[in-house]
């Protein structure tokens, strides 16, 4: 069954209160998947330095992508913008940093801290043009409510998700 996203929105957002913050992130990450047929894979990665570290997913398989460097990749462009990406078609657009051989779609929505891009949400999908408007709408909406997660993690610090073994 698939829910309206205002519902998910509500479920997300109370989970994101409820648990510590990489919990609460690895939570919200795997309500999404769940949630949202067209969402295959959902990640949450934190700005660290001059990179973006994996802090939380749900998907199949895991990423070996987990620590992407700014301006690397979809993720690293627009952690170092702060600007949202939503690529229909990843096999078009040169930035895209592959991970898995099924993502047709990416979208890429900024967490931002005090105005300036603290981490991200990523998340794709094996459908191409999967994400519309009210996806983006929603999942600013979303980050917002991650800000004070990343809050936290920026000052105690997380443990990146290690790449999968060989």
């Amino acid at each position: 069954m698939v829910l309206p996203l205002e519902t998910v929105f509500n479920e997300c957002a109370g989970t994101l209160r409820a648990h510590p913050p990489q919990r609460a992130l690895e939570e919200a990450c795997k309500l999404l998947r769940a949630r949202i047929p067209a969402y295959d894979w959902v990640g949450v990665y934190v700005i660290k330095g001059r990179e973006l570290h994996l802090a939380a997913w749900a998907g199949a398989k895991a990423t070996q992508h987990t620590a992407i460097p700014l301006n690397t990749g979809l993720c690293g462009w627009a952690a170092s913008t702060g600007e949202l990406v939503n690529v229909p078609d990843v096999s078009k657009d040169r930035r895209y940093l592959s991970c898995f051989s099924e993502t047709k779609s990416e979208l890429v929505v900024p967490i931002l801290v005090n105005g300036q891009p603290a981490g991200e949400i990523d998340i794709d999908s094996s459908t191409k043009a999967a994400f519309t408007r009210d996806d983006e709408l929603f999942c600013n909406r979303l980050a917002v409510e991650m800000v004070p997660a990343l809050r936290t993690l920026m000052k105690t610090g997380f443990t990146t998700v290690p790449p999968p073994k060989p």
